[in-house]
């Protein structure tokens, strides 16, 4: 089990800096990442009782979702953050993104980011974007530079059907493959946004790049959303040490998840499944967050 290394940049400069040293163990991990975010007194106020009503501005879950992106499982049975967020008086926001364009739902998820700021929202908890594990493993097989096979894991498919996936992902990544080389910029960012064009995973790219911006902190989830987080780390460098991952999602996204894991230097706070999905991994991992919260509050 390893929690997430802040990055070193310092907070002037809009991305919070390297933790300190000190005790060791998950819980002063976290309450690092936490002070480093500015985010350890505001969430510790969140904190309540089961007979206490949730604070105003406590953390917020959110879901971006569109018709034309959809995954092949059930997010609705199991641990989902729909039914943990009701359990934890976590309010939710849902963003419904079917019929915008790329651009257009960049700027969704950016005013998503804005208005979480301007509310004092202390922490963002992202719900498992809807979108295809081929779609995921063709932006992050670009920016990573995978083959098709190495991003697209063959978990829970039969030969037969991982084959097709796989075909699928090479034909996306054929529209990208002037981009696989070099480094990841605003303009390969954009452009793999447009080649991919998938509006859920240009709102979350866009919400991902704002909140950073903005100095809120968001825990991700799935690795769709990793894949975005890829994106919005091109559109705006540094915004990784704002983020925390949860867990190592599995799957036949566990390629891609690896993957992008290690370009953006992000270490899950679990490193398996957790087997929650929907944002379940991310409310799953709050309360420890809260705890370290706790351990830092003045």
């Amino acid at each position: 089990m390893t929690a997430p290394t802040p990055s070193a940049a310092s907070p002037a400069s809009g991305s919070p800096a390297s933790g300190s040293s000190g005790p060791s163990g998950l819980l002063q991990e976290l309450a690092d990442w936490l002070r480093t975010t500015g985010a350890a007194d505001a969430l510790a106020a969140t904190a309540v009782g089961p007979d206490q009503d949730p604070p105003a501005s406590g953390p917020l879950l959110v879901s971006v979702t569109g018709v034309t992106d959809v995954t092949g499982g059930g997010a609705g049975t199991g641990v989902t953050g729909d039914r943990l967020s009701a359990a934890m008086q976590i309010q939710t926001v849902h963003r419904d993104v079917a019929g915008t364009s790329v651009d257009q739902a960049r700027d969704l998820g950016a005013e998503i980011a804005d208005r979480a700021a301007d509310d004092g929202v202390p922490l963002l908890v992202l719900a498992g974007p809807d979108v295809p594990d081929t779609t995921t493993a063709a932006i992050v097989g670009t920016l990573c530079n995978l083959e098709p096979v190495k991003a697209h894991s063959p978990a829970g498919r039969t030969d037969h059907a991982w084959a097709d996936e796989v075909a699928e992902v090479r034909d996306l990544m054929f529209a990208t493959r002037s981009l696989r080389r070099g480094p990841a910029d605003a303009t390969k960012a954009t452009a793999v946004l447009d080649a991919v064009g998938s509006p859920v995973v240009a709102a979350v790219t866009g919400l991902l790049a704002r909140a950073a911006q903005r100095r809120t902190p968001v825990i991700l989830d799935g690795a769709a959303s990793l894949a975005a987080a890829l994106l919005a780390e091109a559109l705006s460098p540094g915004s990784a040490a704002w983020w925390l991952a949860p867990h190592r999602p599995g799957g036949a996204g566990a390629g891609a998840a690896g993957a992008a894991l290690d370009r953006l230097q992000l270490r899950p706070v679990h490193d398996r499944e957790l087997g929650a999905t929907a944002g379940g991994a991310g409310l799953c991992v709050l309360p420890l967050l809260q705890a370290a919260a706790l351990g830092t509050a003045r």
